[in-house]
């Protein structure tokens, strides 16, 4: 009798109970990992929506805030100068150039409407930016009247080119298994002094005394910003009035000009326009990209859904402005930059469209932005 009471006390799981317990938790697990997953979308689809919008606005506006500081915005016709600054520019290593890229077209006559037969729409912007001129106080002569005077001021006109254009970036991040992104780089040249008006100051009548000359030539190369007292040494000079070429001087230290042959724009200051397409401002999942699609049939119609043939296409249109040319897929992927109209009445288009990827899922936004002025 006792050894029947020990063994029922002791007896072990049935096959029967386990296989209850076992189907209790896969039912468990699969209703838990469901809404994981579904709360994992959610969240990830939130933070698509939230960056899109964010990214191409501030990319938008951040084209607008330096167009409305711009003096000179150079555009692509032959006959003008901006083939010639164009050619002049070295683009940091770090950040080539997307190859097919191109200026935009000026059309004087038309208006803000896509490409037909002639092309355009570019995908650079290239500026010559205006800066807050150098004040160098405490010389003895030349003024602007060109009469002799105690600790006379001289305000110097600086210029920055600029240049806002995209590049391929490949490494661990890339979207939809392209093996890069697009992104948006906003680059800066050094720092050029206005040739015509230091030429000029140095002509007056009577000149400046050689004193004074090397102090300008000093305090130029040695320039700080007053506010920041970030250094904005300025060793080179430019001519707006000439093309390319003829157009840069190095400033030597006693206030003379010699002319640069063969002259190159570096940009030693380059950053992305967008941050956080490498991974996204949340979770660091999402894969972000300007958009672009590297052949016809990705990333261009009606619908963000991936088709029997495996392409995938989104519901902003890239191109929108320019004309597809299969020989450059990529030109001008999601920037287009317009300008119509002639000098003193001129509009700027900035168009930006930023593609999200999660999951299996690509969404888009476009944004867009046209500035008036008289560059």
């Amino acid at each position: 009798m006792m050894t029947k009471q020990r063994y029922r006390r002791q007896r072990g799981v049935t096959l029967m109970e386990m296989m209850v317990v076992v189907a209790i938790f896969s039912v468990v697990f699969i209703i838990s990992y469901t809404l994981l997953e579904d709360t994992v979308k959610t969240s990830l689809f939130l933070e698509e929506h939230n960056d899109l919008p964010v990214y191409g606005q501030s990319a938008v506006n951040a084209i607008q805030r330096e167009l409305l500081q711009t003096r000179t915005v150079f555009e692509g016709t032959a006959t003008s100068f901006g083939p010639g600054y164009y050619s002049a520019l070295t683009f940091p290593a770090n950040y080539p150039l997307l190859a097919g890229s191109q200026l935009p077209v000026l059309n004087p006559t038309g208006n803000l409407v896509p490409d037909t037969a002639t092309r355009f729409t570019g995908n650079i912007l290239l500026i010559a930016r205006q800066l807050p001129p150098a004040i160098i106080p405490g010389l003895s002569t030349g003024c602007a009247t060109g009469a002799s005077a105690a600790n006379c001021t001289l305000a110097i006109d600086r210029y920055q080119f600029e240049v806002i254009y995209l590049t391929k970036v490949t490494g661990a991040q890339n979207f939809a298994s392209t093996g890069y992104y697009i992104d948006i780089i906003q680059a800066k040249s050094v720092i050029y002094a206005d040739y015509s008006q230091l030429d000029t100051w140095t002509k007056l009548v009577p000149p400046p005394s050689p004193t004074d000359k090397n102090s300008v030539a000093s305090k130029l190369s040695g320039y700080q910003d007053p506010f920041t007292h970030i250094s904005q040494a300025t060793t080179q000079a430019w001519n707006s009035s000439v093309a390319a070429p003829s157009a840069f001087y190095t400033i030597t230290a006693s206030l003379g000009f010699n002319t640069i042959v063969s002259p190159k724009i570096a940009l030693p200051t380059a950053a992305s326009l967008v941050r956080g397409l490498s991974g996204g401002r949340v979770s660091g999942k999402m894969a972000y990209t300007v958009g672009f699609r590297p052949s016809a049939a990705r990333f261009n119609l009606a619908t963000d859904v991936t088709k029997s043939d495996g392409t995938i296409v989104v519901k902003d249109p890239i191109p929108k402005y320019a004309v597809f040319d299969s020989t450059q897929p990529l030109f001008p992927s999601g920037l287009e930059i317009l300008m119509v109209g002639p000098a003193g009445s001129r509009r700027i288009l900035s168009r930006v469209v930023i593609m999200a990827n999660w999951i299996g899922h690509i969404d888009s936004k476009e944004t867009q932005v046209i500035t008036s002025g008289s560059s």
